[in-house]
Formats: C-alpha cells, sequence, structure tokens
C-alpha cells in the first residue's frame, strides 16, 4: 500500500490584479474609454501543490514533497470602449 504524507503544503498564493481606466469626453454625449487591466501583474509564481505520495519501501515515489510546475503568468488586457 503506497504511503503519503499529508501535511506537505504548498506555499502561499499571491494574486495582484490592477486596472487602468481614461474616459475621453468627445462633446455632451459621447466619450471613447481606454482600457488596461493586468491579471498577476507583478508575474509572481503560484507553485502546483507537492507531491505527497511516498511510495512503498520496494518502489519509492522519486517526487515527493517536490513541487513540480506553476500556474498562472501575467496575462493583459486592452480595450477600447465608444459610448454614446
Amino acid at each position: 500500500m503506497p504511503r503519503s504524507h499529508p501535511k506537505l503544503y504548498n506555499p502561499a498564493r499571491q494574486n495582484h490584479d490592477l486596472a487602468l481606466t481614461k474616459r475621453i469626453p468627445l462633446g455632451m454625449d459621447r466619450a471613447v474609454e481606454l482600457m488596461a487591466t493586468a491579471f498577476n501583474f507583478p508575474n509572481h509564481a503560484n507553485w502546483n501543490r507537492p507531491d505527497t505520495e511516498i511510495g512503498t519501501r520496494q518502489s519509492p515515489n522519486v517526487n515527493a514533497g517536490r513541487i513540480i510546475g506553476s500556474r498562472g503568468g501575467r496575462v493583459l488586457q486592452l480595450g477600447l470602449r465608444f459610448a454614446f
């Protein structure tokens, strides 16, 4: 029966987003809005969970306790809106 280590945790997840909007009026009832949004803007690595399976004595898991991979890099979104 494979053994596991239930107390292995990954580092804390950090998510910092930033949104900027600029509204440019074009007369009385019209405007242009420029938008920029950055998800995870500092591009901080959010690591996957560590492998908690230790394996058996005969065939131990060589990746036990290792964190392999990360999730979610920086994503940029640009937008333009014409309001009338």
